[in-house]
């Protein structure tokens, strides 16, 4: 595989059919620059797509009765102070109300990673949405200020890594999911405290027990380290009207707040460093810049990279991973220290050689099939409970460790066999996902084939990219040679057969090994 094919393989979600400037040899590092500098922004093509999409809810109304109006995106774009306005505005008991914030980013999230030009952009979205993993279901708060949050990871997707810890940390989704907004100086809450060591930052290999062993204060975190650091983030909460500012305000806007009150002011020791007494909010962003800062967060962060985009398993103490943890520490300060670890990544040996090693993730199968068909799409429902069918919700996983990313989790028989039936699915035409019309990968080898090797060759080329192994041809031929799907007699003379015969056909060609990895 060259190292274009890799780059579009690992770092967007697949070629899109016929795309207007695909990457190739020799626009690869002008592709790269402009790639790494991507606004947070939708580019205008998205934009307009967003725009025109219509999605429909069901309102029960007080007597019991049901009714379905199908209305624009309204939440996507608004600001957090918006969002929260409107979640306080609505004394419904509508679920569906509390819900549709979500539920447009979902929507939102097929469109990008089916069109958006800004693909390295869109791969780390879904990255950091999985290492800052929130359930966007747990709460009716949650639900509501889901785009506010979404636009934090957006905005922060290959910039700087502190910026986006402490943008999380004080997200009304992130305080509302780990009951920070609860923590007080009487009783604090160590759930986030122990989650932005363990998963965010540090991570589990670093636990080093109740206590942290003499002169191994600064090498990792101990329970009593997260029990300080808990006592460092009372006070910090949503500004919910319920809380008091240090002006003695009650603000209502569902932005952070800290408010002294419910802090501890006592002197605590982390990592071995005093905290002295009297300190405020301040504390708070010491903890979390010294997070940032450690070698173990680089370290944490360079390995999760590695995994992703490299390999499952890196060898202990691997020349890459301690060359990314490197540019991670060098670059703390960065506006773009994401966007430079990743150039590491990419420009490096080991990733050249690492075609093939990599399965993708349920979204990345399903996103992948959509832009090799080259089809506009409705991302109706259907496909984001093909997702949960897969044992991968978008935005819904269950606890805060995010899903894994690795091929077992979802290669056993049965995910296999919800892989090649959502292939089916997305393809066939009742579905309506993968809308007809010019430039569809369909329309144009209607066009262009005569005969069913010809069609298995050019579905199969189109969407396999490098050349297909004998076996996996040979199959497709069968496949394809069967009476129901382009084997019939006349069937190149029937626009309406055949548009369903190379639909079924480029399920097939999903549902093949070579199309499960990236």
């Amino acid at each position: 595989m060259s190292l274009t094919d890799l780059i579009t393989s690992r770092f967007t979600f697949g070629p899109r059919f016929n795309d207007p400037q695909p990457l190739g040899a020799g626009n690869l590092n002008p592709w790269l620059a402009a790639q790494l500098a991507a606004p947070a922004a939708d580019d205008p093509a998205v934009l307009q797509r967003l725009a025109a999409i219509k999605m429909p809810i069901s309102l029960m109304a007080s007597d019991g009765t049901t009714t379905s109006q199908t209305l624009p995106l309204t939440y996507l774009f608004k600001s957090a102070p918006d969002l929260w306005s409107n979640a306080q505005a609505d004394t419904t008991a509508n679920k569906a109300w509390s819900r549709r914030p979500a539920d447009e980013v979902v929507v939102a999230r097929w469109l990008r990673a089916a069109f958006s030009s800004w693909q390295i952009q869109e791969v780390m979205v879904d990255f950091w949405h999985n290492h800052f993993s929130v359930d966007a279901y747990q709460s009716s708060v949650i639900s509501a200020m889901w785009p506010a949050y979404d636009t934090v990871l957006r905005t922060n997707a290959l910039g700087n890594f502190r910026s986006m810890l402490t943008a999380t940390a004080q997200s009304a989704v992130m305080m509302s999911y780990l009951n920070l907004n609860s923590s007080v100086a009487s009783h604090p809450n160590e759930n986030y405290a122990r989650e932005i060591m363990e998963l965010h930052t540090l991570g589990i290999q670093r636990y080093l027990g109740e206590t942290a062993p003499a002169n191994l204060e600064s090498t990792g975190y101990s329970d009593t380290d997260v029990t300080n650091a808990a006592r460092v983030l009372t006070g910090w909460t949503i500004a919910d009207g319920h809380q008091k500012a240090a002006d003695g305000t009650h603000p209502n806007t569902g932005a952070f707040l800290f408010n002294p009150s419910n802090h501890d002011f006592n002197a605590k020791t982390i990592f071995g460093q005093t905290y002295p007494a009297g300190i405020a909010e301040a504390e708070g962003l010491r903890l979390i810049d010294s997070l940032a800062r450690h070698p173990g967060t680089a370290q944490t962060i360079a390995t999760k990279l590695y995994v992703h985009f490299i390999q499952e398993v890196p060898a202990a103490n691997d020349a890459l991973v301690q060359s990314l943890a490197g540019v991670f520490s060098q670059h703390v300060d960065s506006p773009n220290q994401i966007a430079l670890v990743l150039q590491a990544l990419i420009g490096s040996a080991e990733f050249a050689a690492a075609a093939g090693q990599k399965v993708k993730t349920p979204f990345e199968y399903l996103a992948s099939l959509i832009r090799a068909s080259g089809a506009e799409i409705n991302p109706q429902s259907g496909l984001t409970g093909m997702l949960s069918s897969m044992g991968a919700p978008m935005f819904h996983w269950p606890t805060p460790n995010g899903m894994p990313d690795v091929a077992s989790a979802w290669t056993g028989t049965n995910d296999m066999i919800c892989r090649w039936s959502s292939a089916s699915r997305v393809t066939a035409e009742s579905s309506g996902i993968l809308l007809d019309g010019d430039g569809t990968v369909f329309a144009e080898v209607a066009l262009a084939a005569k005969t069913v090797a010809e069609a298995v060759g050019a579905v199969a080329g189109a969407m396999l990219g490098s050349a297909p192994s004998a076996a996996t041809m040979a199959a497709l031929s069968t496949f394809a040679g069967s009476t129901g799907v382009l084997g019939a007699h006349g069937i190149f003379g029937n626009p309406k057969a055949l548009n369903a015969g190379l639909r079924a056909l480029a399920g097939a060609v999903a549902a093949t090994p070579d199309f499960q990895l990236r």
